[in-house]
């Protein structure tokens, strides 16, 4: 497989496809398999700081803290309020499960509205000992009833990632 780019300031590819952003803008991502080719547009943007009113065309959201999200577009049927905050072990509902280290949590917002194509995320993760190319694993706290009606805390796995070089874990 060969990676073509329209606009190398925009982003750069690697040798096994990994799409890096520049700076914002727009370019055109060539892959060429064999005697298939497909043109992948790519749109780079700078983060909205803290809550924002993301639409139809979908957009990213940055917390004070540097954690992302990116909504793509039409991932929202209407426009709706995205936050992204940091949250403290200490104030988790639940310890971590084992065999699970922690190394971040955050709460994220998205209006009272689903998504139609998953959010991706970036989290900045300090002072952990995970290896370059970690597998993480990102949980969701739910409530559950059981046979006689009582309520439990369980944590539920939301979404794999991997943490990168540059100390970000992301999902994939």
């Amino acid at each position: 497989t060969r990676y073509f780019v329209s606009n190398s300031n925009v982003v750069t590819v690697s040798a096994d496809g990994l799409i890096t952003a520049g700076q914002a803008g727009e370019a055109i991502v060539t892959v060429i398999n064999g005697p298939a080719e497909s043109l992948i547009p790519v749109k780079v943007q700078a983060p909205n700081i803290g809550p924002t009113l993301i639409g139809t065309a979908g957009g990213i959201v940055q917390g004070t803290n540097g954690y992302q999200v990116a909504i793509a577009p039409n991932a929202l049927a209407e426009s709706t309020l995205v936050s992204i905050t940091p949250v403290t072990q200490a104030s988790l509902p639940l310890v971590m499960p084992g065999p699970f280290q922690y190394v971040g949590s955050f709460d994220l917002q998205i209006g009272g509205g689903r998504l139609d194509v998953p959010a991706q995320l970036a989290i900045p993760i300090t002072g952990s000992t995970l290896a370059p190319g970690s597998q993480i694993v990102f949980f969701r706290y739910t409530t559950l009833e059981d046979t006689s009606g009582a309520t439990f805390g369980v944590w539920m796995q939301e979404e794999t990632g991997i943490f990168g070089a540059d100390g970000v874990a992301r999902t994939t």
